[in-house]
């Protein structure tokens, strides 16, 4: 287990050979939550399972003690988002997360975290929670980027890997969006004929070509990566805080938007608005509004990422939400 909040950060890349192999997680055999107590340190780790299939995750969640208090035990599917959680949260101001106490690779489970547990309670869809959502993504936004300290990367810590990289940077324009149409084309070759038309036609293709061109204009803020209300909560103390950074990366503010512009704004009266004078108000230095082209190119990518995922996972929700933004931008 480790956590040095004294060192320079880096991500650690983690050993790989784990358990969990990226579909959604159901119930699992007792003797992993053993293996996991084992390896953390933890105390009567039990397996907490999602109350819905929308809350379904490809990781694993356990609930137990250490060192006389309840935490919250992560088991990743996919190492290198375990470094990018453990990483952000650590780096977070106290109080806007739940505290990152410990983390580390169990050997033929994967990587973990170890988080004090808190009883969260979702922010509703109300105006109230758009205000709270932009204060707490501007907190975000404002954190000191983490990466390597000024005399090269952070000391390796035990159990945590066998290398460094850095978080990615989220690309803009037209090879990458290629890459996303790609994706779903290889994935999904029947719902990338249904929207083919949309994704290849006169308004995306002026948007993607406009977020090219202006591609290393804007400023780079640290990215959640999955900002939503879903990944937000108010705690005991009636604190709101934000959790999962397992897609943490670098890149335009606007590009955190990408999720919750379309979804749970959009069914707040007055969302959108409310939403970004919370957050203007609270960053350091006031941003401006959304810049237009970066905004409406991340709700572009994301709409093709919900497809993708949605597939995947049969999830026709889902498809339909990815639908909905597509049909919105084109």
């Amino acid at each position: 287990m480790y956590l040095d909040r004294q060192a320079p950060l880096t991500v650690v890349t983690p050993q790989g050979g784990g358990l969990l192999d990226g579909s959604l997680v159901g119930g699992l055999p007792g003797h992993v939550a053993d293996r996991l107590s084992a390896a953390c340190g933890a105390t009567g780790l039990r397996q907490v399972l999602a109350g819905s299939f929308k809350e379904r995750s490809s990781n694993a969640w356990f609930r137990g003690g250490l060192r006389g208090e309840e935490v919250f035990v992560k088991l990743y599917a996919r190492p290198e988002r375990a470094a990018a959680d453990r990483l952000v949260a650590g780096s977070l101001a106290p109080g806007l997360a739940p505290r990152l106490l410990a983390g580390g690779h169990a050997d033929g489970l994967g990587e973990y975290a170890v988080f004090r547990w808190q009883s969260l309670t979702p922010l509703p869809a109300r105006p109230e929670s758009a205000a709270e959502a932009g204060r707490l993504l501007a907190a975000v936004h404002d954190t000191d980027p983490p990466g390597p300290g000024a005399d090269g990367p952070a000391p390796r810590p035990p159990g945590g890997g066998q290398g460094t990289t850095a978080l990615p940077v989220t690309e803009v324009g037209e090879e990458p969006f290629g890459k996303l149409i790609e994706a779903l084309a290889r994935q999904a070759p029947d719902l990338f004929a249904e929207v083919r038309g949309r994704l290849t036609g006169p308004e995306a293709t002026a948007l993607v070509r406009d977020a090219d061109q202006a591609a290393g204009r804007y400023p780079t803020v640290l990215l959640h990566g999955d900002f939503s209300l879903r990944n937000t909560a108010r705690n005991h103390a009636g604190r709101p805080v934000v959790f999962d950074f397992e897609r943490a990366g670098f890149g335009p503010a606007e590009h955190d938007l990408q999720r919750i512009w379309d979804r749970e704004l959009a069914a707040i009266p007055g969302g959108h608005g409310i939403f970004t004078a919370a957050y203007r108000r609270a960053r350091a230095h006031d941003p401006g509004p959304p810049d237009r082209i970066q905004l409406d190119y991340a709700r572009l990518a994301c709409a093709v990422t919900t497809l993708t995922t949605a597939h995947r996972t049969h999830d026709t929700r889902f498809e339909a939400e990815g639908r909905k933004i597509l049909e919105a931008l084109t």
